[in-house]
């Protein structure tokens, strides 16, 4: 599972994928429950989600994805041995900070044969990154001067740095 880019400005768009492999033997109705898929606080699914999924030997997929809505899921009828999934849905994040994602084990589901269940013996999981937006200020120095006085004009610009600190620099 990763994003693309990683890092963001509020309200810019990030591509999520997730990729489904499966080595073994043919799989029927491999699923995630959306509710099982919540998005972290601050991140939705983007207008518009952009949302596919191509798959090799694998039938009859859906996606779950709504554009605005904080989860995500997916389901597919059959998935062939040796087959893979790549699934993709574009997500955008207003609140900034640090965003893990992540598919718990257990959640994705499917069936063998007859109906023996399986789930992901692993975590998926990708972070993205939502910086703030910079900031602009002025400041008159006096800020009340006669006619013919001066006055100096200070402007600064802060812009946050990777880690959430400031760097802030004027003239």
């Amino acid at each position: 599972m990763s994003f693309t880019p990683d890092t963001i400005l509020p309200d810019d768009i990030s591509e999520l994928t997730i990729e489904l492999n499966n080595n073994g033997l043919p799989l029927f109705n491999v699923a995630l429950n959306a509710n099982d898929f919540p998005l972290p606080l601050g991140l939705q699914v983007a207008s518009p989600s952009a949302a596919s999924m191509i798959c090799g030997n694998a039938t009859n997929y859906d996606i779950e994805a709504t554009e605005g809505a904080q989860k995500i899921g997916f389901s597919i009828d059959y998935m062939g041995d040796g087959s893979t999934c790549t699934l993709t849905i574009s997500v955008t994040g207003s609140v900034p900070g640090v965003h893990p994602a992540t598919i718990p084990i257990k959640k994705v589901r499917g069936t063998i044969g007859t109906g023996f269940a399986v789930t992901n013996a692993l975590s998926a999981s990708a972070t993205l990154r939502v910086l703030p937006t910079m900031t602009v200020s002025q400041q008159f120095m006096p800020a009340i001067i006669s006619a013919r006085d001066q006055s100096l004009l200070t402007i600064t610009l802060s812009a946050p740095d990777a880690d959430g600190g400031d760097r802030a620099g004027g003239g």
